[in-house]
């Protein structure tokens, strides 16, 4: 038996259902762990409602044994029964971590976002960024500004970063459309000036996954050090250019996770 932890907001479960599928592909018996406690960061648990995706089960027993392995996971120094980012074991039962490494999922087929209905303002902008040149600018500040976050992921993305990525696309594709995606609309339209721009503020919280769907439908993207437009580029079916950040995290290095083809800035 292996059990898998899912938690934390929609990328992070994007990234541990490819983990899941990678499993999966190496071992039969595979259920998941799904503690409320650490789902309610964000929207709860949402991959399997926004992607066309089949969780693994959670029982009474596979609970249990995550709860014991959990418990003594400080102890267990040879991974026999927990493994994480920090020490990946292939042989563990427990897995607890966002496994944000391309490796695990750069050969597995893409998931496919559900049939969603969309409102009059998503339908919109669906079908003008299918007929453009169509861009995405993904601007991530809410709890990036908060101190203990920040720490780790606050001040990559800055105003400089986008400048400099706007003119990335400037330079390599003609007549680009921008549409900005942002937790912090009045930011960005403070700060981002450019002609062919749309701002894109509409989908809040319960709906806030229709932006990551509409960032796939563009056909470039920007992205910030943030698995939600990690998976709104990687998901993107027309994906003609990716721009994200070199650096992803202070003080610790950058996960593995650009497709040779994206540009770091």
């Amino acid at each position: 038996m292996k059990i898998i932890h899912f938690n934390s907001g929609l990328g992070n479960q994007i990234f541990q259902y490819m983990f899941y599928q990678y499993l999966k592909s190496r071992t039969r018996r595979l259920n998941g762990y799904y503690n409320p406690k650490w789902l309610q960061q964000h929207n709860g648990l949402e991959v399997d409602k926004v992607l066309d995706v089949k969780l693994p089960k959670a029982t009474v027993f596979s609970n249990t044994i995550a709860f014991l392995c959990r418990s003594i996971h400080l102890l267990d120094k040879k991974g026999i029964f927990f493994s994480s980012d920090n020490c990946y074991s292939p042989s563990a039962i427990y897995y607890s971590g966002y496994w944000q490494d391309l490796r695990f999922y750069r050969d597995l087929p893409k998931p496919k976002f559900r049939n969603f209905k969309l409102n009059e303002n998503n339908t919109w902008a669906k079908n003008l960024m299918l007929k453009t040149n169509s861009i995405s600018i993904h601007i991530r500040r809410g709890d990036y500004l908060e101190e203990q976050t920040a720490k780790l992921m606050g001040n990559i993305c800055t105003l400089e970063y986008y400048q400099k990525a706007i003119q990335k696309v400037k330079d390599c594709i003609s007549d680009p459309v921008f549409f900005v995606f942002s937790d912090d609309s009045q930011w960005a339209r403070n700060n981002i000036k450019e002609n062919n721009l749309y701002f894109i503020d509409w989908n809040q919280g319960k709906d806030s996954f229709f932006d990551m769907y509409l960032m796939s439908i563009c056909k470039g993207h920007i992205i910030a050090n943030s698995s939600f437009s990690y998976w709104g580029a990687y998901l993107s079916d027309k994906n003609i250019l990716t721009i994200y950040p070199s650096k992803w995290y202070n003080g610790r290095p950058s996960p593995p996770i650009a497709p040779k083809e994206w540009i770091a800035l």
